[in-house]
């Protein structure tokens, strides 16, 4: 029974029913982005807050996600119309690249280039999440994002880390209701509302995946996911994106296919062979 209440419903129905009453609420001038970010970002942090193993102080550092998502969520929702939003958006990728990585022993000669690292991609991840949103079409983007969310989950599950497994499985729940509604409704604000939180997430998870598991999943599995964003952005920069929009679909979802799909497998195949 406790496992019910703490992966179904904490992990995945109430992520979701926050995210569905979010974007089902009554729409407002201006607030469409703040939408994705409660969907994303906020319902996260109260999945966290609900967890009984959560502390309410982050502890370690992968705990400080959902506070991160939160902050990365309130500047996603500005959606850069001031140039305090980029200020504020450069505070919080700095700020995740110094609280993300753990203040292990091991990591003391390479903790800083960890963070610079980290703050780094977070950065990277959020603009290509974001050019995403904005030139690829709300509803295959959608889809795509939580095909990104549910790989870094099974890359999550073979590392043996069911605690981060759960976080990455809230954030896929706001974004699979965030695809669902989107065949029904246009959701592009809603969605680069939400490319913040999703890259502080996907970001910050897949650094303390590979720093803190035990099953020997390679580093490459963590990057592929991570980098998958930023290589479907890159697509639509190239003079591919010239291409007929059904082209342009296949190769997105070609290329999504095959860093995903290696990133699993490779993970998979580590595990197996242990």
């Amino acid at each position: 029974m406790a496992f019910f209440i703490e992966v179904i419903i904490l992990s995945a129905a109430m992520p979701a029913g926050i995210a569905a009453i979010a974007l089902l609420f009554k729409r407002s001038a201006g607030f469409d982005m703040a939408r994705g970010a409660i969907a994303s970002g906020g319902a996260l942090l109260v999945v966290m807050l609900a967890l009984p193993w959560m502390p309410m102080v982050p502890q370690r550092a992968w705990q400080w996600v959902g506070y991160l998502a939160v902050g990365a969520g309130i500047v996603s929702s500005f959606g850069g119309r001031h140039w305090l939003a980029h200020v504020a958006a450069v505070l919080v990728c700095v700020a995740a690249g110094w609280l993300l990585v753990p203040d292990y022993a091991k990591l003391d000669e390479v903790r800083l280039i960890y963070r610079i690292a980290t703050g780094v991609t977070v950065a990277l991840v959020w603009w290509s999440l974001e050019y995403m949103a904005d030139r690829t079409g709300p509803t295959l983007t959608g889809w795509l994002w939580l095909a990104i969310v549910l790989a870094g989950a099974a890359v999550l599950e073979r590392a043996g880390l069911a605690k981060f497994l759960q976080l990455q499985t809230a954030l896929a729940a706001g974004l699979g209701m965030m695809a669902f509604l989107g065949v029904f409704r246009p959701v592009g604000l809603p969605l680069r509302g939400a490319a913040g939180p999703v890259a502080v997430v996907i970001t910050g998870l897949m650094v303390n995946g590979w720093i803190e598991t035990f099953l020997g999943v390679p580093l490459l599995s963590f990057l592929l996911v991570i980098l998958t964003p930023m290589v479907l952005s890159l697509a639509a920069l190239s003079r591919w994106s010239k291409r007929p929009a059904r082209q342009m679909m296949f190769v997105r979802l070609a290329i999504a296919a095959l860093m995903l799909g290696a990133a699993v497998g490779i993970a998979w195949l580590a595990t197996v062979a242990r």
